[in-house]
C-alpha cells in the first residue's frame, strides 16, 4: 500500500456564482440599447434578496466563488480603474453584510474585442480576485487517459 492510498484528496462542495444578472441586475446601455454589466460604479447595485441567500449559503458552509465575464474591458467600454472601482463596490456590500467570498475571477475576454492588457498593479492589495484575458477554451477538454 502506497501513501497515495492513505491520502486523499478532499472534495468539497462549492457555490460558484456568475455577476451580472445573478447578483446585480444588468443595467440598459443607451449607446448599444441593450441590458449589459453595469458600467458605472453608481449603477452598481445588488438584487433584492442576494444578501439573504448568500448567507443562507455560506451558513450552510459551502464556499462562495465569483465566476465572471467582464466583456466591456475587451471592447473599450470599460477602463480597468472602472471595472475595479464596481469590484470594491461589490465587496463593500458584502462585507458590510457580513458575506464572505472565497475567490472572485473574472474573464476580461471577447471574442469581438482586443484582449487588452491588465495592469502590471492589478492585485498589488493581494486580494484573492483573479482577472484572465485569455480566450476561453474552444476546444474539448482532453479526455483523462486509461485507469
Amino acid at each position: 500500500m502506497g501513501i497515495g492510498n492513505l491520502i486523499r484528496p478532499v472534495v468539497r462542495p462549492a457555490v460558484f456564482l456568475d455577476r451580472d444578472g445573478v447578483l446585480n441586475p444588468t443595467v440598459l446601455n443607451p449607446a448599444t440599447g441593450r441590458m449589459e454589466s453595469p458600467l458605472l460604479p453608481r449603477d452598481f447595485r445588488l438584487c433584492d434578496g442576494v444578501i439573504p441567500a448568500l448567507l443562507q449559503l455560506q451558513t450552510a458552509g459551502y464556499p462562495l466563488i465569483l465566476v465572471s465575464n467582464q466583456p466591456n474591458y475587451a471592447l473599450g467600454k470599460s477602463s480597468y480603474h472602472t471595472i475595479r472601482s464596481i469590484q470594491h463596490k461589490l465587496e463593500t456590500q458584502l462585507a458590510s453584510a457580513d458575506v464572505h467570498f472565497t475567490r472572485f475571477c473574472y474573464c476580461l475576454h471577447h471574442p469581438k474585442g482586443l484582449t487588452q492588457a491588465i495592469p502590471e498593479s492589478a492585485n498589488a492589495e493581494n486580494l484573492p480576485l483573479d482577472f484572465c484575458c485569455a480566450p476561453a477554451m474552444t476546444s474539448p477538454l482532453p479526455s483523462p487517459g486509461p485507469g
